[in-house]
């Protein structure tokens, strides 16, 4: 009994066993039972995990949703924003708008600076680009810095439309602008706007006033008086009596005044009106009368500084134009050549060249600390003076003495060490030479011609040619005339030497227009005979001219239309007529004969007394 009872459980628990099996085969019946219902159980748990038959259902997966935020919003737009599976890789990327630039990601999932953000996505996340406004700088500037004024300068916001104007001094004219930096401009307006979408500089360009049609030239004669002629339109139609004798006459294109000197002091004439006014000069420190007589601008137009007439004269005076005061500069001779360095710090005085004192040298002023320094000079009369506006340089034109041979000399001084001695050029192939001109500074070279004094020795003037740079003397050039010592440098780059020159057989006098080519090696490229004179120059006892004869003479005046304006006088006692000589394309005519005569006077004892002022074009 209780056998069967076993089979019948199994039975009941779906074995499969009959009631009426052995029992020794029940035992094996029984596994192979358990077997197949452990193979059903491990297919069911299989189909329940997604395998099996495709009639089975997985579980969804888990999703997170990342975003990403501007700031500002409109600084730019972001890629890759989206739903992502858990685990999976997000990439943003950043796209700045015009006018704004990245600076950054900030956010759970990635914080820094790269363009593209890359994370694991593990749940809902926000990233933020962050966006920076762009600002572009607006630089204007005048060239040349004291020629006039600028405004628009300033930090602005990408796009921004900015406003540029330009305002020339008195005596300029704005000339255009010139520009860098995607969206400037580079017209003529001298009001103009600029859209700021990057760097800009902006350059305002101006230019002295010259004549347009020639119609501003002015040239001083006197006879028992001066006369003040003016050019208009190519004719000298208006000639004023100022009343006094007149040495030297300068333009002031700030204020469009012409300047000059005369016995009664400083004559100030206002072209507008023609009235002059007077401004008369303290005596000297020793108690002198002061007569003005050479005279330089400073480089702002502020300042006028004079030497004073007569060898035994102790002082230089300087003139405010603002103010109209004068003031003294004490100096340690008398003086008859005058410089302002570019930078105006500094003017040179030449020792005058009546002067036999040798080692007398040089007085330098300092505008800045009102001081004067003595630079000596191994010569008995220093000429010209002059500053090379390439370096910090002056360079001194002077005379050797010894015995009846002098020769020239170029000393040369190193502003920037006024302890050291100066470099000294000598010039002997120059026979009994007066003195010489100031350095004319061209393409890297300086200019100086030399004088001669002596009547054996007609014929025998020299126009030296220096490298400024290395302080060597180039070569020299032996010119037919005595006086080859005023000199310009026309618009196409030439030098152009008025010379004086003598005939003893013939008892006359000649100027001519010497032009030297610095592209031809520094040759004469042509002569231009301009006049001739009865009488010569030089006297038997040296420089003594006979009958007054000389020809006073000024460097040429360059006219913006390419003709060259000279103006020569005949002497005191033959009083030949004062011309005007224009010269075009090599071809001389005489543009004006003027009233009045050139002369020496009892006062200034000098020969320049004819000079050539240009004013400004708008006056």
């Amino acid at each position: 009994m209780p056998e069967k009872s076993k089979v019948n459980r199994f039975q009941t628990l779906g074995l499969g066993l009959r009631e009426d099996e052995s029992a020794e085969h029940s035992s094996s019946s029984f596994l192979r039972k358990v077997q197949e219902i452990a193979i059903i159980g491990a297919a069911a748990a299989l189909a329940a995990c997604g395998g099996g038959s495709s009639g089975t259902t997985s579980p969804p997966p888990i999703e997170y949703t990342v975003s990403a935020t501007a700031s500002p919003t409109a600084g730019g737009t972001i890629q890759g924003a989206g739903t992502y599976q858990q685990g999976e890789q997000a990439t943003l990327t950043e796209k700045p708008n015009a006018g704004y630039s990245f600076e950054g990601w900030s956010g759970p999932g990635y914080t820094g600076t790269s363009p593209t953000a890359s994370f694991m996505v593990n749940g809902n996340e926000t990233e933020i680009a962050t966006f920076q406004q762009q600002t572009f700088t607006l630089s204007v500037t005048a060239n040349p810095s004291n020629d006039g004024t600028v405004t628009g300068n300033g930090t602005y916001d990408y796009g921004q439309t900015e406003t540029i104007t330009a305002t020339p001094a008195s005596g300029y004219t704005f000339a255009g602008w010139s520009c860098s930096g995607a969206g400037c401009y580079d017209g003529s307006n001298a009001t103009a706007t600029v859209t700021m979408d990057a760097n800009i500089q902006e350059t305002a360009n101006f230019q002295q006033n010259t004549p347009t049609s020639v119609n501003d030239l002015y040239a001083v004669t006197y006879g028992s008086t001066s006369y003040l002629n003016e050019l208009i339109n190519d004719q000298f139609s208006t000639s004023l009596n100022v009343g006094a004798p007149i040495s030297m006459i300068l333009s002031n294109p700030k204020d469009g005044n012409l300047y000059y000197t005369s016995p009664l002091g400083l004559g100030i004439l206002n072209p507008s009106d023609n009235n002059s006014t007077f401004y008369s000069p303290p005596n000297t420190p020793a108690g002198n009368n002061a007569t003005l007589d050479y005279e330089a601008f400073s480089p702002d137009y502020s300042k006028m500084y004079f030497t004073l007439m007569g060898s035994k004269s102790d002082a230089a005076m300087v003139f405010d134009t603002g103010t109209h005061q004068f003031s003294v500069i004490s100096l340690p001779f008398g003086a008859t050549s005058i410089a302002v360095s570019p930078d105006g710090k500094w003017v040179a005085f030449g020792n005058n060249w009546g002067s036999n004192t040798p080692g007398t040298g040089i007085a330098l002023y300092n505008t800045s600390t009102g001081t004067t320094t003595t630079l000596n000079i191994d010569a008995n009369a220093s000429g010209g003076v002059s500053f090379d506006p390439t370096s910090s340089t002056l360079w001194v034109t002077s005379a050797i003495y010894t015995g009846t041979s002098p020769e020239g000399l170029e000393s040369i001084f190193n502003l920037s060490n006024l302890q050291a001695a100066p470099t000294s050029i000598a010039i002997p192939s120059i026979l009994n030479s007066w003195c010489g001109s100031p350095a004319l500074f061209s393409n890297g070279k300086a200019y100086v011609g030399f004088e001669t004094i002596s009547q054996s020795n007609l014929g025998n003037g020299i126009v030296a040619i220096f490298d400024s740079s290395s302080k060597t003397l180039l070569k020299t050039i032996t010119n037919e005339g005595e006086m080859p010592d005023r000199m310009g440098e026309d618009p196409d780059g030439n030098i152009d030497i008025l010379n004086v020159s003598t005939n003893a057989q013939n008892n006359t006098t000649s100027v001519e227009l010497d032009v030297l080519s610095p592209s031809k090696n520094d040759t004469i490229v042509s002569a231009i005979p301009i006049n001739t004179f009865q009488g010569i120059v030089i006297g038997p006892d040296g420089f003594s001219p006979v009958s007054g004869a000389m020809p006073p003479t000024y460097s040429p005046t360059y006219a913006s239309d390419g003709k060259t304006y000279i103006v020569v006088g005949g002497g005191n006692s033959i009083k030949t007529a004062t011309n005007v000589y224009m010269v075009q394309n090599g071809a001389v005519t005489i543009e004006a004969t003027l009233p009045g005569y050139s002369a020496f006077t009892s006062l200034s004892g000098i020969t320049n007394v004819i000079n050539v002022a240009v004013k400004s074009a708008n006056n």
